[in-house]
């Protein structure tokens, strides 16, 4: 089982590995011997990834082969502004302010855009309802609940101090220009002409839409995708003063350690808590 690992390690991503090991695991101890072969009652064994030496083997691959992650640079809401500000009055335009108002505001992640319907009844992962107050997000599946766990609500006040940028009516036009009923799919394909598809766009569609946001505001779109929304709008918040407690509330995440990985400010002077000893006044 070492050698194997090791083997492993030599052709795949140190990630791979990791997989590799945990549906070992899952096989061993979740399904059980027998049980995978449809024989119950024969009960189960214990991984070979437990062992203390596979582990060490582990460990030593972690160490030798693993890189640090690449992130998504995020798109703030001040460059969304700037997006929107320039944003041309076509269909395709329209649906794109709005899918990247609803991941950055709502800190979503692109499977959880895309699997919003307008209004319950549909058959998404989670639904989209507009109250006086706002938006309304509630999640019935997501990458961390099941089918089943309770609604998880997650609300965008409208901005009303500046309804050019608005997210709330970002998404209102949308569904107007779109002719969206009541638990359809909220975000649709859009062809070369304006003609809105029937289907639901896949997750792979809201990247390219960063992309070419990007693109138009003079970033570099292979420094962005997807997870630069929710990166975005958790980082907005942090660079406004939030408390990771509080933001919590609207990115959903579980751990706070996980959430601070989201924060990605770029650090500069102006920004060095050094400026606030008396020292620097």
């Amino acid at each position: 089982m070492r050698r194997w690992f090791v083997f492993l390690a030599q052709t795949v991503k140190p990630q791979s590995v990791e997989v590799a090991c945990a549906a070992l695991t899952a096989t061993f101890e979740t399904l059980g011997k027998g049980n995978a072969h449809g024989e119950p009652g024969l009960g189960t064994r214990p991984s070979p990834a437990r062992h203390p030496e596979v582990q060490r083997v582990l460990r030593g691959i972690r160490a030798e082969h693993g890189a640090e992650p690449v992130r998504k640079r995020p798109l703030l809401i001040a460059s969304l502004d700037t997006y929107i500000a320039a944003s041309p009055e076509t269909v395709r335009a329209i649906r794109d302010a709005a899918i990247l108002c609803v991941g950055v505001y709502g800190c979503r992640r692109r499977s959880e855009i895309v699997g919003l319907d307008f209004g319950p009844g549909g058959s998404g992962s989670g639904y989209a309802t507009i109250t006086n107050e706002g938006l309304l997000i509630k999640l019935r599946r997501s990458k961390t609940s099941r089918a089943g766990d309770e609604e998880l609500p997650y609300a965008i006040p409208y901005r009303r101090s500046a309804p050019r940028f608005c997210p709330v009516l970002a998404v209102e036009r949308w569904i107007a220009a779109a002719g969206i009923a009541q638990g359809e799919a909220l975000f649709r394909g859009v062809d070369r002409h304006g003609n809105v598809r029937a289907g639901r766009l896949r997750g792979g569609a809201v990247g390219r839409v960063v992309k070419r946001a990007a693109t138009e505001l003079g970033m570099d779109p292979a420094c962005m995708g997807g997870h630069s929304l929710r990166a975005g709008g958790i980082t907005s918040l942090a660079k406004d003063g939030l408390s990771l407690p509080d933001i919590q509330v609207q990115s959903g995440h579980k751990s706070l350690g996980t959430l601070a990985t989201y924060v990605r400010l770029e650090r500069s002077f102006e920004d060095s808590p050094l400026l606030r000893l008396g020292a620097y006044r």
